[in-house]
């Protein structure tokens, strides 16, 4: 009778193995495989990401360690997105120029009025626990309605958004312990022209043709179209840890995504 047992295990065994072998080979084509060193190509999922490439590397070496609360004084900008900015979209700030920088932001509630752009590389941002720290951004958005005179009942509505964080052709950023909320101020326009009707945009953390970045423990509340939108031309990002709920727009036509990435070979992306 225990023999028995013993061969029903391993038949179970085995024909697990052979249904996820053939579940893999089946959704995921030859050419959509990374090729290692010869063929056949092969999945390696334990390269996906990047913290993990990182961590083997020694790590991201932190030059400048700033808190937001006492370091940005002497930074120019009256708010604090302005002066975060002038940190991270230009060179205006030598002693930061070709640095590593972790804007640190301890317990409490930070207002943010326009979008974070980064445009250099070697940046974290990381706060204290997604519910002791918590980044508010008060944004306005563009809400488009044009009506057919001949059929008053057909309505074409299009919004746009700005987003929270915007990340373009860069490396090695990082967002940390905290959440991540918005709230959207109406600016109304009636289209006369039906032609000049924008599209839909907007997501809270925007990432395009960059590499090396991880989204950790964030908490990512109220989106406009996607919480984290991973355009074409990106490689090892890394989400882990991390809680999205509630977007303003919850239908069809890619609207509500939590995570939305475009298809590319390069994409690697740990949720």
């Amino acid at each position: 009778m225990k023999k028995n047992i013993l061969i029903l295990i391993a038949v179970i065994i085995l024909s697990v193995n052979l249904f996820a072998q053939s579940t893999i080979g089946t959704n995921i084509p030859d050419d959509r495989l990374p090729l290692v060193s010869s063929n056949p190509r092969v999945t390696e999922w334990q390269n996906a990401g990047c913290l993990k490439q990182i961590e083997e590397q020694g790590g991201l070496t932190i030059d400048y360690f700033l808190d937001v609360t006492e370091d940005l004084e002497n930074i120019n900008g009256n708010t604090l997105a302005a002066k975060i900015n002038e940190i991270t979209n230009y060179d205006n700030v030598p002693q930061f120029q070709n640095k590593s920088l972790l804007f640190y932001f301890p317990h409490g509630e930070y207002e943010f009025d326009e979008t974070i752009v980064i445009n250099r590389d070697n940046v974290v941002f990381k706060g204290v626990g997604a519910d002791l720290t918590i980044l508010h951004f008060n944004m306005d958005y563009d809400y488009y309605r044009y009506t057919y005179t001949d059929y008053p009942e057909t309505v074409i509505l299009r919004w746009r958004y700005q987003d929270c964080f915007d990340l373009n052709t860069i490396n090695s950023i990082g967002f940390e312990d905290f959440k991540l909320e918005r709230t959207d101020n109406q600016i109304y326009h009636e289209i006369v022209d039906p032609t000049t009707v924008v599209g839909f945009s907007g997501s809270n953390l925007s990432i395009s043709g960059s590499s090396h970045i991880w989204i950790s423990g964030i908490h990512s509340y109220y989106a406009p179209r996607h919480h984290v939108s991973i355009g074409s031309g990106n490689q090892n990002i890394e989400i882990t840890g991390s809680y999205f709920n509630k977007s303003l727009h919850r239908v069809g036509g890619g609207n509500g995504y939590g995570v939305k990435y475009e298809i590319h070979n390069k994409i690697f992306a740990v949720v």
